[in-house]
């Protein structure tokens, strides 16, 4: 099957896009999925997105730390929908990393939820914040959001 109109914008907008089917377990006693699971859709993203990206959620280099999180609810989901999680990056700073994210139901065709999440890169071994490689802040930069 196609993609639609709807579709094609979303994947062409969020520079890194993965297929996930909602499962029924997803679903709370309102017969919605559960709140809590759309930050579950967005850590699920961000670790393909790390392990695609560079081959594993951490390394001595890169430990990053959710710093901050958000999500603007905007449709409910149900059971059964096949959705599109969008990643993007929205900035790159010295030891942090802003991701956009957004969910996108097939079965309504539209954007179901977007969010935020500042990630920091941390030193696991002494604590505190630790700046990014150039080789990372090259690798997130093709990732970069689309200012129009």
């Amino acid at each position: 099957m196609s993609n639609s109109q709807a579709e094609i914008a979303f994947i062409e907008h969020y520079p890194f896009t993965v297929e996930h089917a909602t499962l029924w377990g997803d679903m709370d006693a309102l017969n919605h999925v559960n709140n809590v699971q759309y930050y579950r859709y967005f850590e699920h993203l961000r670790t393909v997105f790390f392990y695609q990206l560079i081959g594993a959620i951490q390394t001595p280099d890169f430990s990053p730390v959710v710093a901050e999180s958000s999500c603007r609810f905007l449709s409910s989901i149900t059971y059964p929908d096949n959705l599109i999680l969008g990643l993007g990056i929205e900035h790159i700073g010295s030891s942090q990393v802003i991701h956009q994210y957004a969910i996108f139901s097939k079965a309504q065709q539209r954007i179901a939820a977007t969010g935020v999440a500042r990630m920091v890169n941390t030193d696991s071994a002494q604590g505190g914040k630790k700046p990014l490689l150039e080789e990372y802040k090259t690798l997130f930069e093709t990732f970069r959001l689309s200012s129009e």
